[in-house]
């Protein structure tokens, strides 16, 4: 099949419902972000650019960048591709068979699907019926499923390149950190405080954590969250200096990481700090914050 590696990372659903100014400011964040994810981790990359809600990273080593990038907030997912130039039907049909042929055995349902951007004297429905026609010329015994296949076969075309899925990763979702408030998150040493600044994170937030307990217990905590914010380490401020880190931050509501509704205690703390305080454990549903928690741990 040839073609050049590269990464095709789509943005997460909720930022394309933004306008069109705001979607451009959260799109560069992310951009900055993966750039950050990248060289905090040495790994090496030539180009990160946009299209829309894809972006694009040339010039880097898919195994190494996948799991980096899968940790960025804005991520919907990570496609490893491969990148061919001069789309034409016949090009696109030609390098996309053996790709398919490769996943496509008799008995496989397989659905073609494909996707363009810019002007081409085809449209995607002529790459999708060719493609699959040609796929099963090849492999009599295969059968086209489009609702539930068993393999995809993914063909990107965009201007004068098209991209071939090799292979697509999902990722946290949610917004890149830095598009919203700066919020200052409570540890005390407490395992639940990893998931609720993670779950702060996911909403953009930038995080500052205030450290009121063990500060060798609260380290081994922050470090989980280090590669979920692009592999750069926090400022931290003991909880003796909040008039401190609000000041020098701009903090605008802290974060606790209360999974009980204990409204005396949650009152008589609130009274003690001069911002909001937020609590996204709160009635947080107990299946989902499983599900998310080994997800934190998961990843290699």
């Amino acid at each position: 099949m040839n073609g050049i590696d590269c990464l095709l990372v789509k943005a997460g659903a909720e930022i394309g419902i933004k306008s069109l100014p705001v979607r451009r400011k959260i799109v560069q964040r992310l951009k900055d972000n993966l750039r950050m994810a990248l060289k905090k981790n040495r790994c090496a990359f030539e180009t990160v650019k946009s299209t829309g809600l894809v972006l694009h990273v040339d010039g880097v080593n898919p195994r190494e960048a996948v799991p980096i990038l899968q940790r960025v907030f804005g991520v919907n997912s990570v496609i490893h591709a491969k990148r061919f130039a001069d789309p034409t039907l016949d090009r696109v049909c030609e390098k996309a068979l053996p790709f398919a042929l490769a996943r496509v055995n008799a008995g496989t349902q397989f659905a073609v699907r494909a996707h363009r951007v810019g002007k081409h004297a085809f449209s995607s429905k002529d790459i999708e019926v060719k493609l699959g026609r040609m796929v099963l010329d090849a492999q009599p015994n295969a059968k086209v499923n489009l609702d539930h296949p068993d393999a995809v076969i993914e063909v990107e075309v965009r201007d004068e390149t098209f991209y071939l899925c090799v292979e697509e990763r999902p990722g946290p979702g949610g917004y890149p950190v830095g598009v919203q408030g700066n919020v200052g998150v409570f540890f005390e040493g407490n395992p639940l405080e990893v998931f609720a600044a993670w779950l702060v994170m996911k909403r953009g937030c930038t995080v500052y954590p205030i450290v009121a307990g063990d500060e060798t217990k609260v380290a081994a905590l922050l470090a989980r969250l280090v590669p979920w914010n692009s592999g750069m380490q926090f400022k931290a401020y003991p909880a003796s200096r909040l008039a401190q880190a609000i000041e020098a931050e701009g903090l605008t509501a802290f974060v606790k990481a209360d999974d009980a509704p204990d409204v005396q205690a949650m009152q008589a703390f609130d009274k003690t700090v001069p911002l909001p305080v937020l609590r996204p454990l709160l009635l947080y549903p107990e299946g989902l914050a499983k599900a998310q928690r080994q997800l934190i741990e998961a990843l290699p």
